[in-house]
């Protein structure tokens, strides 16, 4: 089971975007999403989720389950 460091950087690697692009696709900095990939919690208004899942191009209801069976670190 993935880890949720890795489970940021792995989408968004699959996805082909840069830090900074996944960044402005969700409305954060691309610091922001740096601070996630090294495991800081990850907090995101329902709306900055599904523009997560959009720029990484998967269902909103497969990476909220994603994020809720990975584990915290």
């Amino acid at each position: 089971m993935a880890t949720k460091v890795h489970l940021v950087r792995e989408l968004r690697e699959a996805a082909n975007l840069s830090q900074e692009q996944l960044a402005v696709a969700i409305g954060v900095s691309s610091g922001t999403v740096r601070t996630w990939e090294r495991g800081k919690e990850i907090f995101l208004s329902i709306p900055q989720w599904k523009s997560f899942a959009a720029a990484v191009k998967v269902e909103f209801d497969d990476l909220v389950t994603m994020f809720s069976d990975s584990k915290v670190a």
